[in-house]
């Protein structure tokens, strides 16, 4: 308000000695419009960081509960094979940090892999070669998904710190505008205030 209402020719004629002219009159509409496209911007940002971050958490758990079935199963069925309770690492628990979590799940895989005949012995659970394949394979697509969150998370933030370095400089500008106001117009011109949405004591 307080920008486009100094144009009225009558506040305009008193601050334009002050150096409000129309040109700087301009360039603070024009800081008030990059501030809106910044805050648009950053809120397209942290819609599309949600929306990454709420993929990544669902694939996560639904690779966890896979996992988790799987050693459960899999130390059952294999409970005589000393072997496979070393390999398998069962008395380990897994890593909550993504990074070493999926490194120790892939492990776990990947071992199975190798070892058809216990493969085999957790057919009665339902599990198969196929199924393990598939649940490496999820654990890459679950990598990418954190990577794009990651990197959704970095936008977003940027885009912040984008609006509100902007929003300073607009900040600077309408102050020293609206102090300017305020000394000219408090006194005689009161009701000019109020135009230009200063809240004026009574």
């Amino acid at each position: 308000m307080l920008i486009w209402n100094a144009e009225d020719p009558a506040i305009k004629t008193v601050i334009e000695p002050f150096g409000y002219t129309s040109e700087k009159l301009d360039e603070g509409k024009s800081l008030f419009a990059e501030v809106e496209t910044l805050a648009e911007n950053q809120r397209v940002e942290y819609a599309e960081q949600y929306n990454a971050t709420s993929l990544f958490v669902e694939k996560r758990q639904e690779a966890e509960d896979k996992i988790n079935a799987m050693r459960k199963f899999t130390k059952f069925a294999l409970r005589n094979i000393p072997e496979a309770n070393n390999i398998l690492k069962f008395s380990k628990a897994l890593p909550r940090a993504f990074s070493d979590w999926q490194l120790a799940v892939k492990y776990f895989y990947e071992r199975l892999q190798e070892h058809p005949d216990w493969i085999t012995l957790l057919s009665p659970f339902g599990i198969t070669a196929e199924n393990i394949t598939q649940n490496l394979a999820d654990i890459e697509v679950l990598k990418t998904l954190q990577e794009s969150q990651q990197r959704e998370t970095g936008d977003a933030q940027r885009a912040t710190l984008a609006r509100n370095a902007k929003f300073d400089d607009l900040h600077v500008w309408y102050s020293d505008l609206r102090e300017l106001a305020r000394i000219l117009f408090e006194d005689a011109d009161a009701q000019y205030l109020e135009k230009l949405g200063i809240t004026v004591k009574s």
